[in-house]
């Protein structure tokens, strides 16, 4: 992968400050779509910055990507 460069690209965030809102199944599809757009981040030839807000230990979406191999520890500078 090609480290994202700050100077040419930009930033996406993804609020997860919404779970209380979220039924089951949207939640799972949300994890779904963050390993999905990391997968496709990864192999990008210009990858952007991806950022978490409110994803703490314990909620319901990071429950979900603690069962991907790896995940955080080579999520971090990737996404």
């Amino acid at each position: 992968m090609i480290d994202a460069d700050i100077e040419n690209s930009f930033r996406v965030c993804f609020d997860c400050s919404f779970e209380g809102l979220m039924t089951r199944k949207e939640l799972g599809s949300l994890g779904l779509q963050l390993r999905y757009t990391y997968a496709i981040n990864r192999k990008s030839r210009m990858p952007v910055f991806i950022d978490l807000s409110s994803f703490k230990a314990g909620c319901e979406t990071r429950s979900h990507l603690d069962k991907v191999k790896g995940f955080p520890d080579s999520w971090v500078g990737r996404a």
